[in-house]
């Protein structure tokens, strides 16, 4: 049985959105698409999965450099809620916010002090740093959210075992 595969307007059409979007995450996320050997994109079925979770990302208002820094973790996200992926993407607003003046944080690095070396050096720091920083953010965020379905799922068993309770004592007297 071989694999479903879908030419970008297929899959475009799947997703409902125009293929010069698709076009344009493959691009900014970096996404592995395959070719076939005329050059062609073709998507397989993972490859749609994961187009579909990053348009839900897109639709709760997350942008392409956050939705690439979940891409690791992006089949988890499928099960959050859009109360959990709103919650998300606050914390990662706040967490990894871009800064407002890319010349300032750029007069910062270049001091004549700095070489090349200390700036790559602290860049790369950083990027490893981000990348602990995230891991730890989508940690917590994800045992919040598992926390909260516990308590409800509790609750909710609860209910039902007292109303259980209940009804079985008014059987019986």
């Amino acid at each position: 049985m071989t694999e479903q595969i879908f030419i970008i307007s297929d899959a475009s059409k799947l997703l409902e959105v125009e293929p010069h979007v698709l076009r344009n995450w493959e691009c900014e996320l970096k996404l592995p698409i395959k070719r076939n050997e005329l050059g062609h994109r073709f998507y397989t079925q993972k490859d749609i999965s994961t187009l579909q979770m990053i348009k839900k990302l897109k639709e709760h208002g997350f942008s392409l450099k956050h939705i690439k820094l979940l891409l690791p973790a992006i089949d988890k996200l499928e099960k959050l809620s859009s109360k959990d992926l709103c919650r998300l993407r606050e914390k990662l607003c706040l967490n990894f916010a871009e800064p407002e003046n890319i010349k300032e944080s750029t007069k910062i690095l270049y001091t004549p002090e700095t070489t090349v070396t200390s700036v790559e050096k602290t860049v790369s720091n950083d990027k490893n740093a981000k990348k602990e920083e995230l891991k730890a953010m989508l940690n917590d965020v994800f045992r919040e959210i598992i926390s909260e379905n516990l308590k409800q799922l509790f609750m909710e068993n609860y209910n039902l075992m007292k109303k259980d309770l209940l009804e079985t004592i008014k059987t019986k007297i």
